[in-house]
C-alpha cells in the first residue's frame, strides 16, 4: 500500500485484500474488534473523552520537557503529537452530526498516548497512571467471539440433526 493516497479506490480495494493494511485502517479509524454494535455518541461523550485524556497529555508533556534522556528526534515527534492533540482539543464539538467522528479521533489519540507513555517511560519518569489503550483487550474479545460463534454453530448443527432424525 505504500505510495497510495487515501482517496485512491484501487488502493482501498488492495487494503481489503491485505490483512495488515486492514488492521492499520482499523487502528487509524479507532475501530476495534469489540465495536460490533453501534454506539450512539453525543457531544457530551466527546467532551468527556477530551477531559479524560487532556490531564495525561499535560502531565506527559511536562515530563518530556523535564526529561534529559530523550534524543531530539523523539522530543520533536512528541511535540508534533502534542501539537496535534492541542488542535483536536480546541476543535469545537458539533451539536448534531459529526460527534461520532470526533469521538473516534479521540479514541485514536488515547491509543497513541498510551503508546507514547509506554515508550517514554523507558527513558523518563512519567507521572500519574498510564493511559490504557482502548484496543488492549481486542485479542481477548476476538477469542470470546470465536468461541461464541463456535457455540452457535454447534447448537445449529445439533438442532438440524435433531430435526432430521425426528422427521425420519
Amino acid at each position: 500500500m505504500s505510495g497510495c493516497s487515501s482517496c485512491c479506490a484501487s488502493c482501498a480495494r488492495a487494503a481489503l485484500r491485505d490483512p495488515h493494511a486492514l488492521m492499520l485502517v482499523a487502528e487509524a479509524s479507532g475501530g476495534s474488534i469489540g465495536d460490533l454494535l453501534p454506539k450512539f455518541v453525543y457531544p457530551s461523550d466527546v467532551e468527556e473523552l477530551k477531559r479524560q485524556i487532556d490531564p495525561s497529555v499535560i502531565a506527559t508533556d511536562a515530563a518530556v520537557t523535564a526529561c534529559t534522556n530523550l534524543d531530539p528526534a523523539t522530543r520533536a515527534a512528541w511535540q508534533g503529537f502534542r501539537a496535534a492533540w492541542g488542535l483536536f482539543r480546541a476543535q469545537k464539538t458539533p451539536l448534531l452530526f459529526g460527534s461520532a467522528n470526533l469521538y473516534d479521533e479521540g479514541v485514536v489519540f488515547q491509543a497513541q498516548l498510551a503508546q507514547w507513555q509506554a515508550q517514554l517511560r523507558e527513558k523518563c519518569a512519567i507521572p500519574g497512571p498510564a493511559v490504557v489503550d482502548p484496543h488492549a483487550n481486542d485479542a481477548e474479545q476476538a477469542s470470546l467471539l470465536k468461541w461464541a460463534a463456535a457455540a452457535v454453530i454447534t447448537v445449529a448443527v445439533v438442532w438440524g440433526v435433531r430435526s432430521v432424525v425426528k422427521s425420519v
